[in-house]
């Protein structure tokens, strides 16, 4: 239902070129949460083209993270690092503090993926003091989540226990 209510948006002439953006992005949101990776990454890079036509930043700073999304669920943590990285950028640039917490966390996890445990503390340290100074309980809890797993990598199995604990119950709320 979802994919044929933007493939209608998509189809309507005259549509403002800032939906149209956003109709491509959600799209490629479909189609990653079924799997559907090459459809996503080709609903996406349509979506990025027309956020940088229509010098929208934000919506820019956005397709390049679900890019890199897409790319970390299809393990290339290297080109997720890169797309995470301008995202991270962008959203610093316009002071998206929710958003700039969102990319330090993506980053960080990546950073795990890639073996790079030091990065990858400093990010999620990081991630995890911006979620907590917003009060994003959500965010507080992915960012425990992953230095819960990034404790366990360390063969740290007591830090990791608290750390997850304290995510699942946040979690839980």
């Amino acid at each position: 239902e979802g994919r044929a209510r933007l493939k209608a948006a998509l189809d309507c002439p005259g549509a403002p070129k800032q939906a149209r953006a956003k109709a491509l992005l959600h799209m490629g949101e479909l189609e990653a949460a079924q799997n559907y990776y090459a459809a996503a990454q080709t609903w996406y890079e349509q979506s990025l083209a027309c956020f940088r036509e229509l010098g929208d930043t934000a919506g820019v700073a956005g397709a390049l993270s679900a890019l890199g999304l897409l790319a970390r669920e299809q393990g290339d943590a290297e080109r997720a690092a890169a797309l995470f990285a301008k995202s991270l950028e962008l959203f610093r640039r316009l002071g998206d503090e929710t958003a700039i917490a969102w990319a330090l966390c993506s980053q960080g996890e990546v950073a795990v993926m890639l073996g790079d445990t030091p990065r990858a503390r400093a990010l999620l340290d990081a991630s995890l003091a911006h979620f907590r100074q917003h009060d994003d309980h959500l965010g507080v809890a992915w960012a425990l989540n992953h230095l819960g797993h990034l404790a366990q990598l360390e063969g740290d199995p007591r830090r990791a226990t608290e750390l997850h604990t304290e995510s699942l119950s946040l979690f839980e709320q």
